[in-house]
């Protein structure tokens, strides 16, 4: 929210939008301009999934303050069980939830009728920034933390979010699950986002040098292959997200 009016993409004035993944280390980043009346804010986003963790998703969020007054600005961070997917559940809800507190929840998947098995799932969120922590709401399904502080001119500030997500397939009870989830995030609360980011990145770097294919003596065709990868890559995860 910027100034006590919700963001929305769709119907704001935007501009300078980007988003690009990094192939080369596994980052996506997402970046615009919001102008809202009088207020003008820089928003980008950075996210990872771990590979160094495998149960760690790493998420930093920057607000720079564009306009030349002081600009509000309020985020609310959560976990949510409520989730639909298109053609897959049919507007059904997926999950019971078992447990649910301010920063973590552990749910079950729903019954079926197709033989499909069920599986558990828990997530713990814990987060690293300077902004006041103003509210913290739970219910039934979602758990969430928000946060906000007043920005002047050409100010940024950084809001980080890791989350933990442990399953059913790699423990064998939920109390081992909720006992590791609890070890893991306690164990990303130490380490800053760089230091997170880095171990990912060195992984990377080990598969690159394994799999990364290289024409000798020749730039140019080496550099045609590469981007040829590159774009057959892209295609892929564009056909995945579609």
């Amino acid at each position: 929210m910027i100034n006590g009016s919700k963001l929305d993409l769709g119907t704001d004035q935007i501009s300078d939008f980007k988003l690009d993944l990094n192939m080369k280390n596994a980052v996506l980043t997402r970046s615009f301009v919001v102008t809202k009346g009088d207020a003008k804010v820089e928003f980008k986003f950075e996210r990872f999934l771990s590979v160094a963790q495998k149960e760690l998703s790493v998420q930093k969020v920057s607000f720079k303050n564009l306009s030349d007054k002081s600009v509000e600005v309020k985020a609310i961070s959560a976990l949510d069980s409520n989730v639909k997917n298109e053609d897959a559940n049919y507007d059904e809800h997926f999950w019971n939830v078992l447990d649910i507190d301010e920063n973590s929840l552990v749910a079950e998947t729903k019954p079926n009728d197709f033989g499909t098995p069920r599986f558990t799932s828990g997530m713990e969120m814990c987060h690293v920034t300077v902004m006041e922590k103003v509210d913290s709401t739970v219910t039934d399904s979602e758990t969430s933390e928000t946060f906000k502080i007043n920005l002047e001119s050409d100010e940024v500030a950084i809001l980080e979010k890791r989350v933990i997500v442990v399953t059913s397939r790699d423990y064998d009870s939920t109390e081992a699950l909720t006992d590791a989830m609890s070890k893991l995030a306690n164990d990303v609360t130490t380490q800053s986002y760089d230091e997170l980011l880095t171990s990912h990145e060195n992984i990377w770097a080990e598969r690159w040098n394994k799999s990364d294919v290289k024409i000798q003596g020749d730039d140019e065709h080496n550099k045609a292959c590469a981007l040829t990868c590159l774009d057959y890559s892209r295609l892929i995860m564009v056909k995945m997200l579609v």
